[in-house]
């Protein structure tokens, strides 16, 4: 999938729709297991992920890593909402998939735990939206080794929930559309 230029008020509906064509690019020869991702930049851009397998299993990397790190490379920090479905290859997604425990740490390094967004996804069912305090809880970041945290929080904001924007939307706008909720 290339990128998408567009507006941040992008619906989960069409965020899950971009993170399942996203995941026809999966590499899954052993787990035929399939993972796509949608990222969506705080400018509008979206880049896609796809989970990509190796046969040591340990150098396999997941599509939400793979969304965030071509958006970093390209030189994206400001991040709104990632979407994520997953299932066996060649099916539609119809199970819950949600991000392991390694893109839940990647995905804390970039976004605000208190604004990031965090959707679900699956065939012919509503979108479930997280924020990502909410599935990583007291996650450690940059400003626990003292450093600034690019998502703006400082660790107290982050356990505290109190960083200030309600939406996650970080384009400058004075509203969000509430199918985004």
């Amino acid at each position: 999938m290339a990128e998408v230029k567009g507006s941040c008020h992008v619906s989960n509906e069409a965020l899950v729709q971009l993170a399942i064509e996203a995941r026809n690019h999966a590499y899954v020869p052993y787990s035929h297991y399939a993972v796509g991702a949608a990222l969506l930049c705080s400018d509008g851009t979206v880049y896609g992920g796809a989970n990509l397998e190796n046969a040591a299993y340990t150098p396999s990397n997941c599509a939400e890593r793979t969304a965030f790190f071509r958006a970093v490379f390209e030189g994206h920090r400001d991040f709104v909402a990632i979407a994520v479905v997953g299932g066996p290859e060649g099916e539609a997604p119809t199970a819950w998939c949600t991000p392991c425990g390694v893109c839940r740490q990647v995905i804390r390094e970039w976004c605000d735990p208190a604004t990031f967004r965090i959707v679900l996804g699956k065939a012919d069912v509503a979108p479930r939206e997280y924020l990502l305090q909410d599935i990583l809880p007291m996650g450690f970041g940059p400003e626990d080794l003292g450093e600034s945290s690019p998502a703006g929080a400082s660790s107290d904001d982050a356990v505290k929930g109190t960083t200030g924007h309600e939406h996650g939307c970080t384009c400058g706008c004075d509203k969000h559309s509430k199918s985004n909720q």
